[in-house]
């Protein structure tokens, strides 16, 4: 049976985490909430407010090695020293973010670099070797930044500084159905998905990343609940997690639209906006690959409900009320298809609306199984994911 019409919902709630809670069952709990929201259809519930002290990504860089690392691999700046002024960013949901600038640059050389350090615990999620491939590839089509250098031992990565500002989730939001904003979030991401990539890993003959992360990730999800229970009390259910998996992909086999070049983590933190020209770029391919665009422009309605920069934890607030309405939804797909040079007509419209739902709801399910994965990861109470 299908998930749109069986099954009971997962009823959210509101959850007080201890002091030595995890921010991946809360954000499982939090997914799942969402993912029962979507199988019910329209069942609205109240906004989850989490109390306690605010984590920290798992830091795999520090300052001082960031600013080391730029001194030796961008060219031009061997022997800096002082001149190098660097400082943390915020917003890498699972690296380490600097900005390391040149006070005084030769002539020629950059002004500034972006220097990523990988979050721990992820070599099991994601293939380093793909994303390098897929970074690169995506600057030369003019749709993301320059890699400069990969860092010794392959746990980060020094980046172009691009000019612009990362979105917010006031942004995505907006209550506008033609911002600006998200017309040009659209924009990149119909062109995203019309680029060709070669990954090192091989083709996977148009497997939707939907079915590889669900069926990869359910199996880590399952590996963690065998061992122990999750920190904080939440508990889930192995049978239940496979069945929603199972359900899930069938509905994807019988909807069956095309697989394109996806971002699969459209969340509002990895777009860069450069106001002066309007223009959106997306970062962050570390999930990038095969997948449905609905997968896509379902996973950026649900990153409207999510606040990842409250001051509590377990570091995000969900506001369930705030998810697109149904015009909006209707004119971010009709943007999407505009930009991308199909039919927008009511019919076309209508049919991705369809899809994105499905990758809404898609979209939660893997995550919470990735943070379910994750929690057995974290290197200590309140910290990692």
């Amino acid at each position: 049976q299908s998930t749109w019409g069986h099954s009971s919902l997962l009823r959210s709630q509101m959850i007080t985490l201890t002091k030595g809670s995890l921010y991946a069952g809360a954000t499982a709990v939090a997914a799942l909430s969402v993912f029962g929201y979507w199988r019910s259809k329209r069942v609205r519930t109240p906004a989850s407010t989490l109390a306690g002290a605010a984590p920290t990504p798992a830091q795999s860089l520090t300052l001082d090695a960031a600013r080391a690392a730029a001194e030796s691999k961008v060219p031009g700046w061997a022997g800096a020293g002082d001149a190098l002024l660097a400082k943390p960013l915020s917003g890498g949901m699972s690296n380490a973010l600097f900005l390391v600038r040149h006070s005084s640059p030769p002539p020629g050389c950059l002004t500034a670099v972006l220097v990523r350090g990988f979050g721990e615990g992820m070599s099991e999620l994601i293939n380093r070797d793909d994303e390098h491939a897929v970074f690169e590839q995506m600057a030369a089509a003019g749709l993301g930044p320059k890699l400069i250098a990969v860092l010794d031992g392959g746990g980060g990565r020094i980046e172009e500084f691009l000019t612009g500002r990362t979105l917010t989730r006031d942004d995505f939001a907006a209550p506008d159905l033609s911002s600006p904003v998200l017309t040009a979030v659209l924009t990149s991401l119909a062109a995203l998905h019309k680029t060709k990539v070669a990954l090192p890993s091989g083709p996977t003959s148009g497997t939707p990343r939907a079915r590889l992360y669900l069926e990869r990730w359910l199996a880590l999800a399952v590996q963690v609940l065998d061992s122990r229970p999750l920190d904080g009390g939440f508990a889930f259910s192995q049978a239940w997690l496979a069945e929603q998996v199972r359900l899930v992909l069938a509905d994807w086999a019988a909807m069956s639209p095309p697989v394109v070049f996806s971002h699969n983590d459209t969340q509002y933190g990895n777009v860069l906006l450069d106001d002066a020209t309007g223009r959106a770029t997306w970062i962050d391919y570390e999930y990038a690959g095969e997948n449905y665009a609905g997968y896509d422009i379902g996973n950026l309605f649900c990153e409207h409900t999510f606040v990842y920069t409250a001051a509590v934890a377990p570091g995000f607030l969900w506001r369930p009320e705030d998810y697109p309405s149904d015009a909006k939804q209707r004119a971010l797909c009709a943007a999407y298809l505009q930009a991308a040079s199909r039919s927008a007509s009511p019919d076309a419209v209508e049919a991705l609306v369809r899809e994105a739902q499905l990758g809404a709801m898609t979209s939660h399910l893997a995550w919470a199984l990735w943070a379910i994965f994750k929690a057995d990861t974290a290197r200590s109470p309140g910290q990692g994911f």
